[in-house]
């Protein structure tokens, strides 16, 4: 009995010494495979670390290259606009520069100037025909040139009308001497208002003292009959009254 015990007990021990070798050995085979997994881990961080750095510097690039872009953009905008300017201030010079070969005084004869500085002038931009100098002197010489045409058509029909065609170019008694005033007659302005039209109301300009003037045209029934021209550097230009002629022109 006491032999089946110990033999018992001894295989009790046996079978505990097996165990314990068998733990052993499960421990380190583990290790192992937890430091492998371990290093994986910080492989795969590291490699993560640094495809996050290179998107970075990636977007930084794709940031520089934008900011490049729009300072570009911004310089060809600068150049266009400086070149728009450019070009309409060199219009408008054309413009004046063919305003200033309209004759002073006008005459009939500055129709196709005057039509050609009106044409070049419609054609700008507003841009450009903010900057023409001359536009004042363009329309005034466009006033002129209208009333001669009116002046020009009434004689015409006036001829028309009469055998010896003096109608158009004699004007009717003069109130203050019973004489006439011949077109292309010398005559004295006595001074005076000279108005830019022969229907004005208000003068264009008052002249002081006297001035040896040219007749022009004669508009019959106008409140301004007379269109004279100084001869002499006077400075009258336009329609005047007829009592502010004197006996100079007298035919």
């Amino acid at each position: 009995m006491r032999k089946h015990i110990m033999f018992l007990l001894i295989g009790l021990m046996l079978l505990a010494l097996l165990v314990a070798g068998l733990r052993s050995c499960d421990g380190k085979m583990s290790l192992p495979l937890a430091g492998n997994a371990a290093a994986q881990t910080d492989n795969t961080d590291e490699a993560d670390g640094e495809t996050s750095q290179t998107a970075g510097e990636a977007g930084a690039e794709s940031q520089d290259a934008g900011q490049d872009t729009g300072e570009t953009d911004e310089n060809g905008q600068s150049a266009e606009i400086a070149a728009t300017e450019t070009e309409a201030a060199n219009a408008a010079a054309e413009v004046d520069a063919l305003i200033g070969e309209i004759g002073d005084p006008v005459t009939l004869e500055d129709k196709a100037a005057i039509e050609a500085a009106r044409s070049a002038y419609d054609k700008l931009s507003e841009e450009a025909k903010a900057q023409v100098k001359d536009l004042a002197s363009l329309e005034a010489a466009e006033q002129v040139l209208s009333e001669l045409e009116a002046i020009e058509a009434d004689s015409d029909e006036s001829q028309d009308e009469s055998a010896a065609g003096e109608a158009a170019q004699t004007a009717p008694e003069n109130s203050a001497s019973d004489s006439s005033y011949t077109v292309g007659g010398t005559v004295l302005f006595g001074g005076g208002s000279v108005y830019a039209t022969s229907g004005d109301s208000r003068a264009a300009k008052v002249i002081e003292g006297e001035s040896l003037c040219e007749v022009t045209y004669y508009a019959e029934d106008a409140a301004h009959p007379y269109h004279l021209v100084s001869t002499d550097g006077g400075g009258v230009y336009g329609w005047v009254d007829a009592e502010n002629i004197t006996e100079g022109g007298l035919k």
